[in-house]
């Protein structure tokens, strides 16, 4: 097992776009790399496994260097312990999947064999599918094919590049429990590759977050991620992160409470989750509607009691953005101008935010 931390030392350029990282990343866990695109991450990745030759730098996990500009070393990436699992899932077509699991387990057999085919498949419920090609299966059942594969290179560290990008929001439910159990149930750190909040949310323990290539912040997910997250990405992906504890679960209603400072909010039921579990809650303004009296008569569930602290009108647009200072943390909601008007929303006012719970949900349409 390799060392407990991979330090990076990275020069790289491709064209005009300048990659230059220094890190020290924890191998245990998961570690996403996020940040919008033309950032670095993929880059940044190809560096690690091997795939991209970098203009100066070193990565090192422990004593064990697998890249050195300045002593000449560069291990290939057949010569580095890890498993590299990109997106589309590119599979051999002529095999079936049977056959591309007993190929990439075939090539690695030099390595110490920790994980075997029947454990591959019982964790990724593979069993259904071996007979098939992979013009016959999903796109999330692709996906876990290559998981598969990765896992059967023996490998000490495992990196993801965006494992879900070309997923529609089904087929990323299908497979998001998966990797959420990936790295507990082998004992392998995860690097894994994001532009997506929710992504990053659901799967990470920490954050490196990449702009213009350089990293601007690494952290536990909520903390970074409301600092920065929200101003490196998408503004359609303006919102805040929330820890909760999880203080009831109903199998009846699917439904868990979770205690959120003096809130309690609602969420669909995980069933991987235990009482007690301190869990991340992506709440995004977009998904936010905003009420100036306590509601009654709704279906809505999670009312936020809380007051407005500011009211910001987006140039160009007819939304405004009002925030709202919740007990645990600011909230920023997205509704219309004419909204804000007719509801005379300002700041000092009391208000309660109101959000459903579907929109609380592992990509459930």
């Amino acid at each position: 097992m390799l060392d407990e931390m991979l330090h990076i030392e990275l020069k790289a350029t491709n064209g005009a776009f300048r990659l230059r990282v220094s890190a020290k990343l924890p191998l245990t866990g998961v570690t996403a790399i996020f940040g919008p695109s033309g950032s670095g991450k993929s880059t940044f990745l190809e560096l690690i496994a091997g795939h991209r030759h970098p203009d100066q730098g070193s990565v090192l996990a422990g004593s064990n260097v697998w890249v050195d500009t300045q002593k000449a070393v560069f291990r290939k990436p057949h010569r580095r312990p890890v498993g590299f699992v990109m997106q589309g899932a590119p599979l051999l077509n002529h095999l079936t999947a049977l056959g591309n699991l007993e190929y990439a387990y075939r090539r690695h057999r030099r390595a110490p064999v920790r994980f075997g085919l029947s454990d591959v498949c019982a964790a990724l419920d593979l069993d259904p599918l071996l007979t098939r090609r992979p013009g016959a299966l999903s796109g999330g059942e692709r996906q876990r094919v290559a998981l598969g594969q990765a896992l059967l290179t023996q490998p000490e560290v495992l990196l993801l590049d965006e494992p879900l990008a070309a997923l529609d929001r089904a087929r990323k439910a299908e497979i998001l429990p998966y990797l959420q159990d990936m790295s507990s149930r082998f004992g392998l750190p995860i690097l894994l590759v994001s532009h997506d909040l929710e992504e990053v949310v659901r799967l990470a323990d920490r954050v490196l977050v990449l702009k213009e290539g350089a990293v601007v912040d690494f952290g536990e997910v909520s903390e970074t991620l409301n600092q920065h997250g929200f101003t490196v990405e998408a503004a359609e992906q303006a919102g805040v992160i929330l820890s909760g504890r999880i203080q009831s679960c109903s199998s009846d209603l699917m439904l868990m409470t979770v205690g959120v400072g003096a809130d309690t909010l609602f969420l669909p039921l995980e069933p991987r989750r235990r009482i007690g579990d301190m869990i991340p809650i992506l709440i995004q303004a977009r998904n936010v509607s905003l009420s100036v009296a306590p509601p009654v008569g709704l279906s809505i569930r999670n009312a936020l009691k809380g007051r407005v602290k500011s009211v910001e009108i987006l140039r160009g647009s007819a939304f405004v953005e009002v925030a709202v200072d919740l007990s645990s943390a600011v909230l920023p909601v997205r509704v219309t101008r004419a909204a804000v008007e007719a509801l005379a929303i300002g700041p000092g006012q009391e208000i309660w935010a109101l959000i459903k719970t579907v929109s609380l949900a592992d990509w459930s349409d």
